[in-house]
């Protein structure tokens, strides 16, 4: 018989398998390791962009507010078709513009209120928006919180704070200044 023919000794395989084992094992550990870390890293990031978007909405609202805030949890939306969840913070405030030939000067009343919203057993900041007590405009901010009371509003002269909880734990505030009416 050829040695062609023979196949593999057993040394050859022990080889093989030890080899096999020595690239195996550093593959394995970076696969767990990815595994665990991935709905950490998800979670991170969602809580990431809902500090992006509190930052983007809250302060133009804020500083556009020359109306009574409102921090009391029964405080109403203003807005039509809008009572879900708990007043965090309400906003109020006019603007004019001059439109039209001959310029006319029209009044807008707006209004902002940031609720926390239970869906199921997940708490959301959700900013209801509208003009004039018309249909609001439903914009989800924070998508985790910690809890149903986790966003509190305070005021302290023309300053305006919301703090927000998430569900990491992550504490997070954004403060503004309103205009003076």
């Amino acid at each position: 018989m050829n040695r062609g023919q023979q196949g593999f000794t057993l040394i050859e395989v022990v080889v093989a398998v030890a080899i096999l084992g020595i690239v195996m094992v550093p593959l394995t550990s970076a696969m767990v390791v990815g595994l665990r870390t991935s709905d950490r890293t998800a979670s991170v990031l969602v809580s990431s962009a809902d500090r992006q978007l509190l930052a983007v909405h809250l302060t133009p609202d804020i500083e556009s507010s020359s109306g009574p805030v409102g921090t009391d949890p029964a405080t109403p939306t203003g807005c039509a078709g809008a009572s879900v969840g708990t007043n965090v913070l309400h906003l109020q405030w006019r603007e004019f513009s001059s439109a039209g030939t001959p310029p006319t000067t029209a009044v807008s009343n707006y209004s902002a209120s940031w609720r926390v919203v239970a869906d199921g057993s997940r708490w959301h900041l959700v900013r209801f928006a509208c003009t004039t007590g018309g249909p609001a405009t439903e914009t989800l901010v924070g998508r985790a919180l910690a809890d149903g009371s986790a966003a509190t509003a305070s005021v302290s002269g023309a300053t305006v704070s919301l703090t927000v909880t998430d569900h990491l734990g992550a504490q997070y505030t954004v403060s503004a200044s309103r205009r003076t009416p």
